[in-house]
């Protein structure tokens, strides 16, 4: 409703004083469908809205099935991770309290569990962290785990900037997805690709090349799937 309204314009940027949170919240406080196994969400904004990363055990697609198209208007599509565990989902708008949360502040970490339990690790301003908890559940009780002061220049805390990947390796990446070129079948070919991006095939293939890599590794050495997640448990499922 109404008092659940995304706000524009607020950013962490805007405070002086960066934090970084670890919070225990239920799907509820996120007005969230629970989900059948545990996931691990990211968030990426896109030209015409946002996609949502889900890490989950394998054949996680299957299981999640009918809650992901219970977020709302999804369109899946193809994972540039080629992981079975990984699920893309195209939304124009972010599902419960997401939206804001995401144009807020810098989310680290997002596991919702079958339970109900939701973890979440968040760094942006101190201003802003404390008007979302008021917002998510006024009084704040039991809310907060811990908070950590962040040093100047601790790239995690000062905004969105996407860390793992240049900026040019983001756009393409994302001009790439939203044109069909990890689509299966794929909509267009390389070359087609550059031209439209007004590149080089063999400069393009690189940049994808390289931009994949730099989400591969990520994944695989911990940085974009928490441990909480990997292995998975049969409690899980």
């Amino acid at each position: 409703g109404d008092a659940r309204r995304v706000e524009q314009g607020s950013s962490s940027s805007a405070s002086d004083d960066a934090v970084r949170a670890r919070l225990e919240l239920t799907v509820e406080d996120l007005d969230l469908p629970c989900p059948p196994t545990a996931v691990h969400l990211r968030f990426l904004e896109e030209r015409t809205g946002w996609a949502i990363f889900m890490w989950s055990s394998p054949g996680g697609a299957e299981i999640l099935g009918g809650w992901i198209r219970s977020l709302g208007d999804v369109t899946l599509r193809r994972s540039p991770l080629h992981d079975s565990r990984v699920t893309v989902a195209e939304v124009r708008e972010l599902p419960g309290a997401c939206g804001r949360l995401a144009k807020t502040l810098h989310v680290e970490m997002l596991i919702l569990r079958p339970s109900g339990e939701v973890s979440l690790a968040v760094s942006g301003g101190r201003r802003e962290l404390h008007d979302l908890i008021q917002w998510i559940q006024p009084g704040g009780d039991g809310v907060v785990r811990n908070v950590t002061r962040v040093a100047n220049g601790d790239s995690q805390a000062e905004g969105r900037d996407g860390q793992l990947l240049t900026q040019r390796q983001q756009d393409a990446l994302r001009e790439a997805s939203e044109r069909g070129y990890y689509d299966v079948p794929r909509k267009l070919r390389l070359r087609e690709l550059a031209d439209a991006l007004d590149t080089s095939p063999a400069a393009l293939s690189e940049l994808l090349r390289r931009a994949e890599k730099g989400l591969i590794e990520a994944y695989l050495d911990g940085r974009l799937t928490p441990g909480e997640l990997d292995p998975m448990t049969d409690e899980d499922l």
